[in-house]
């Protein structure tokens, strides 16, 4: 078996964990037994369970921060700038039981202050990019952030309710309304 395979099934034993356990009540020899692998093994990959979450953690946000990359040049006053959105959206879906998990314990140097970070870098770069000066830009970058974080929180657990262009759709309103 490959190592990358073995590593994602570690990975995804420790997220099944951490969706029902706090991260103090995961074992490495629990999570090794799960899925069939030594102790050993598991030490080959990580230190303990906190430098795997901390690895989960860091991919997340590094695939965010890459996905958005490019937003501050999108004008969002169409649909079709709504791209980075529909990949965001989809790469929540994807990596569902994750987010969840992270978002349920705000993972080890709290997630959800990551993710409104390069949130909030993306928007400043918006702000300087469109030449425009606010003096309350860090209120408005918070608030922002939070509500963008909350809606895809929202529909992380009403995906079956609402569909990815309705949430689409509600963030660009939010985005329109911010920046103007």
């Amino acid at each position: 078996m490959e190592k990358t395979s073995r590593k994602q099934m570690l990975q995804q034993a420790f997220i099944e964990e951490y969706e029902r356990k706090d991260i103090s009540q995961i074992s490495v020899l629990d999570l090794c037994r799960k899925i069939g692998m030594s102790r050993t093994a598991f030490y080959h990959y990580y230190e303990d369970v906190y430098e795997l979450l901390q690895d989960l953690e860091d991919t997340v946000i590094n695939d965010l921060e890459r996905m958005n990359r490019e937003f501050y040049r999108l004008n969002l006053r169409d649909k079709e700038d709504l791209e980075f959105c529909q990949a965001v959206l989809n790469y929540i879906k994807e990596h569902q039981y994750l987010f969840r998990s992270l978002l349920r314990h705000q993972g080890t140097n709290n997630f959800v202050y990551r993710w409104k970070k390069i949130i909030k870098q993306d928007f400043r770069r918006k702000y300087q990019f469109q030449g425009k000066g606010d003096v309350n830009l860090d209120i408005t970058l918070e608030l922002t952030a939070s509500a963008i974080v909350g809606l895809y929180e929202y529909w992380l657990y009403r995906m079956d309710e609402i569909s990815v262009d309705d949430v689409g759709k509600g963030i660009l309103q939010l985005l329109c309304h911010m920046l103007t």
